[in-house]
């Protein structure tokens, strides 16, 4: 099987927000959300899958396979690179501020909670999560905030570990920094209190959860024999499996199973094409609205109300809102960083295939 690499949706032109997309990795995203919300649909509104039951109950994995996602796709342009970044930045805020104001907005409007419209502040910078009681509304955003610091971060950890050009010196230096960050989690877990409960889920205590995917797009570029390797039909059973047991064990301080089975999944996929890419990409998409909206949405008005709005919220604010964004976003940063993408006429529109 010969590597297949990121593919363009037949019928989109080679730049904008489809240039270079993996229909496997749009899947797997989807199915992160679709764990993160069997998760809460068992925890928070009660509920039963039966024997499924305790692996559900350990659907908080899924968070990690996001990360993971981050790690590879926001590191690879890093690796032997030097990405524009005002590009870079432009790219993220396009991807991370609309579809959050939008659930923002929209859950207030629709569950009536005040601690928003009291504390606006910390909730229009995404740093709600660092105050325990502000979690109570839009609390999964504590992996945006997060991801926000990871954004941030990023250029000056790929300045420290790319040093010295290829070779194993950087998956040597990402080992020492995730290390780094595995202690610093477990310390924390052995001496929380309430005082430091706070720093649950914060970076850099979760950096960690980025290394698999940030050491995956080191290996594709840098080791093309090793990268080949996970071509091989058993990558993703074992993958899959890893993660499964992973999720059984979910009373582990750091979530191995996550950590090194994602990595073998997306490796394989990224060797393989999948079907139905456009609804994939469109799963994909909505994801990110999915995994905002669905908690809040469930604790107002019950799971299957709930799970109905989440679904239509999402649809629509990928397609309306996110989607059309993100396509200008990608359009100017073309037109900014290549001079012939200059003849491209207007930005690639929400419908396209």
């Amino acid at each position: 099987m010969s590597y297949v690499g990121p593919d363009r949706r037949q019928g989109t032109p080679p730049t904008g927000l489809d240039r270079g997309r993996s229909s496997g990795l749009d899947g797997l995203r989807a199915m992160a959300a679709v764990i993160v919300v069997l998760f809460h649909l068992q925890t928070v509104s009660g509920v039963s899958f039966g024997p499924f039951a305790p692996l559900v109950h350990g659907g908080d994995t899924g968070v990690f396979v996001f990360f993971a996602l981050s790690g590879y796709l926001l590191y690879k342009p890093f690796v032997g690179g030097r990405p524009d970044l005002v590009s870079y930045g432009a790219k993220r805020v396009g991807r991370i501020v609309p579809g959050y104001l939008v659930a923002l907005v929209g859950l207030v409007v629709l569950t009536g909670s005040r601690l928003p419209l009291e504390h606006p502040l910390p909730y229009l910078a995404i740093a709600s999560s660092y105050d325990l009681e502000l979690r109570g509304f839009l609390g999964n955003a504590w992996t945006l905030s997060a991801e926000v610091l990871f954004y941030a971060t990023l250029p000056l950890i790929a300045a420290w570990v790319g040093r010295g050009g290829a070779g194993r010196g950087e998956l040597r230096r990402l080992a020492v920094l995730g290390l780094a960050s595995v202690a610093a989690s477990l310390l924390h877990i052995v001496t929380l209190t309430w005082d430091t409960a706070w720093l649950i889920g914060t970076y850099p205590v979760v950096f960690y959860a980025f290394v698999p995917g940030m050491a995956l797009a080191v290996v594709e570029r840098r080791h093309p024999a090793v990268f080949a390797r996970l071509a091989h039909p058993a990558m993703p059973v074992v993958g899959i499996t890893l993660i499964a047991a992973g999720a059984l064990l979910r009373g582990m301080p750091i979530p191995v199973g996550a950590a090194i089975g994602t990595p073998l999944v997306m490796g394989w996929l990224l060797h393989h094409r999948v079907p139905a890419p456009k609804a994939l990409a469109f799963a994909g998409g909505a994801s990110y609205a999915a995994y905002l909206w669905h908690k809040d949405l469930f604790i107002a008005f019950g799971p299957w109300l709930g799970l109905a709005l989440t679904i239509g919220a999402s649809a629509l604010s990928w397609w309306l809102i996110e989607r059309p964004v993100l396509a200008k976003v990608h359009w100017w940063t073309a037109l900014r960083t290549r001079p012939e993408a200059q003849a491209v006429q207007a930005p690639v529109p929400a419908g396209a295939p």
